[in-house]
């Protein structure tokens, strides 16, 4: 009878596994290596920026954070990606007793980081930078938050220190991106045309650098 219970439960779990492997059909995955390229500015107008530090949940206008609402820029990292390794899910009940019902992604993992994000300008800006002198103080990134209801009721801006400091982040194919929503926190400057030019410093003491020109009102 032991016999017969051991081989009845094989033929359950066989089955089961059948089932399973018939509905779960996880594609194989990859690991990945990202390099940095080059770098790429894209100018953002007001209807952008109001958008965006809105965030549908209040006005821009109510926005404890003070930045310029007529120019803002979007900084853009272009990458290479060569595969590493190909990875064979398991979806087994056999073999893999606590199994999970969502597919691994691709993982990208990068082969260098930035360091700095150094950004300078033609002229004067304001009374204490004078043309030349690295103005990345006034420059914040967008936060972006998948529950931006944690963290207040507004999105807020972090410095290119603060932000590129944080641990590296590990991303899968959905995450994929290098674009940062840049904003502009000097609001006493002189208005008039700019010439901003972008000095990006990777960790393989590489450097990217644009320039973008902007016009403040």
């Amino acid at each position: 009878m032991k016999i017969l219970k051991v081989i009845v439960i094989l033929l359950v779990l066989l089955i089961a596994d059948l089932i399973v492997s018939s509905c779960i059909r996880c594609p194989e995955t990859f690991s990945f290596e990202y390099s940095f390229t080059s770098l790429v500015l894209h100018p953002i107008d007001n209807e952008e920026i109001m958008s965006i530090m809105g965030c549908n949940v209040g006005d821009a206008d109510a926005n404890p954070h003070i930045f310029r609402k007529d120019f803002g820029i979007t900084i853009e990292f272009k990458t290479s990606v060569t595969k590493l390794a190909q990875h064979k899910q398991v979806s087994s009940f056999i073999v893999q007793t606590a199994y999970a019902l969502d597919c691994e992604e691709d993982k990208y993992y990068a082969k260098e980081n930035i360091v700095s994000i150094g950004v300078f300008s033609d002229k004067d800006f304001g009374e204490t930078h004078p043309a030349g002198t690295n103005i990345a103080d006034f420059f914040q990134i967008r936060e972006y938050f998948g529950n931006i209801d944690e963290f207040g009721p507004f999105p807020w801006l972090v410095s290119f220190d603060d932000y590129f400091n944080r641990p590296q982040q590990e991303y899968d194919y959905v995450s994929f991106n290098h674009s940062y929503t840049c904003l502009i926190t000097a609001t006493d400057v002189e208005t008039g045309e700019y010439e901003f030019n972008f000095v990006v410093k990777l960790s393989d003491d590489r450097i990217l650098e644009q320039s973008i020109t902007a016009i403040l009102k």
